[in-house]
């Protein structure tokens, strides 16, 4: 017994030591970066469209708060909502026309979710989420994957009380381009929006899909378009014998592709479409913001590092739904030209990075 007390209060000596070790290497390291560089933080000038950041760049968030803002954003910009509103609202009294010609590709992977919606809505209740809200008054046609293991694309339709159904449109793990063109038929006379639709781009759609009877059609009511998920499906939207009818560029969500002439918009750039807020260095697919010093002795703008540095990163998140596999944050480093070549940095022979994501099991730190 007196053995085995000896041997545990030696090894938590040791362990103590070990810690007191750790703390006082960690006190060295942090004073040798305060002393050298006391002014790390963020670059804003390569921060993503979507994100926050605090006017001392020393803190960025992916949703608004009172602490944190976009580098450019207008009032009139959505920022939940990913998408735009057209320039002109439902009428009461006169009927409205629209086509929109829509192309996506769905990139092979895990569950795509949601790829675009198209609904009506109250203007001051489109950007509380990130999607139209579930309730009566607005109403939507929205496509993402279905089926038990997510294998195919479907179209599916609400009006806050009702569903009107779901159509497959395309299998899901398909590295393919499909075509889908919708048209919006909104009737106040008889308060009906019918939708129609073709799979071929370059003819009218003429069949019905979805006719919303006693639609709530009112002059609060304004077309709006979303695109989610950049990184697992491409989306591109057009407009159609659509007279007089345009995108909105002022209310543009920031991460959204817009055409010059108003009438296009996508979810990935394409050779029409580019960001409104787009800033020389900005990074455009790497969903973050670079540091301001540099490991990199050939990047002469930005400042360089000690031979050794120590610094904290403090994290703070709140999921609000649970996905398996869905993407929370990632830290790490790589060189200057690989960061904005993809979403994530890694893996890569010149990167290494620290992520937290949804898992079906763990391993307690």
């Amino acid at each position: 017994m007196e053995n085995q007390e000896f041997e545990r209060n030696r090894e938590q000596a040791a362990e103590r030591q070990q810690i007191q070790n750790r703390q006082q290497e960690a006190q060295r390291i942090g004073e040798v970066e305060r002393r050298e560089h006391p002014d790390m933080k963020f670059n804003s000038s390569t921060l993503y469209p979507t994100l926050y950041i605090s006017d001392d760049e020393t803190i960025i968030t992916n949703r608004k708060m009172p602490f944190t803002s976009r580098v450019t954003s207008e009032p009139s910009n959505l920022h939940r909502y990913t998408g735009v509103i057209l320039n002109k609202r439902l009428s009461v009294h006169n009927k409205m026309y629209f086509e929109v010609k829509i192309t996506y590709r769905v990139i092979p992977g895990p569950e795509t979710g949601l790829l675009f919606e198209i609904g009506f809505e109250d203007k001051k209740e489109i950007d509380k989420l990130l999607y139209l809200r579930n309730s009566w008054g607005t109403t939507y046609v929205r496509a993402l994957t279905c089926g038990e293991d997510h294998t195919y694309i479907c179209l599916t339709a609400h009006d806050g009380k009702n569903n009107y159904g779901t159509y497959k449109l395309s299998d899901s793990y398909t590295d393919k381009t499909f075509d889908l063109r919708l048209g919006f038929h909104i009737n106040p006379d008889d308060d009906v929006i019918k939708v129609t639709y073709s799979f071929d781009n370059n003819k009218r759609p003429e069949k019905d899909i979805y006719r919303f009877i006693s639609a709530d059609i009112d002059e609060n009511k304004w077309p709006v378009f979303a695109m989610y998920n950049p990184h697992k499906a491409e989306v591109t939207m057009e407009l159609s014998n659509a007279k007089n009818l345009l995108f909105d560029k002022s209310t543009v969500h920031p991460m959204i592709y817009i055409s010059d002439n108003g009438l296009k918009i996508s979810n990935v750039a394409t050779k029409t479409t580019s960001r409104m807020s787009y800033r020389q260095g900005q990074l455009q697919k790497y969903e973050g913001v670079i540091g301001n010093i540099s490991f990199d002795t050939e990047e002469a703008k930005f400042q360089k590092w000690p031979n050794e540095v120590h610094f904290d990163i403090m994290l703070e998140y709140n999921v609000t739904s649970y996905v398996y596999n869905t993407f929370l944050f990632e830290i790490g480093m790589s060189r200057l030209k690989y960061i904005d070549k993809h979403w994530s940095i890694g893996p890569h022979r010149y990167s290494v990075s620290v992520f937290g994501n949804g898992c079906n099991s763990l391993k307690e730190i």
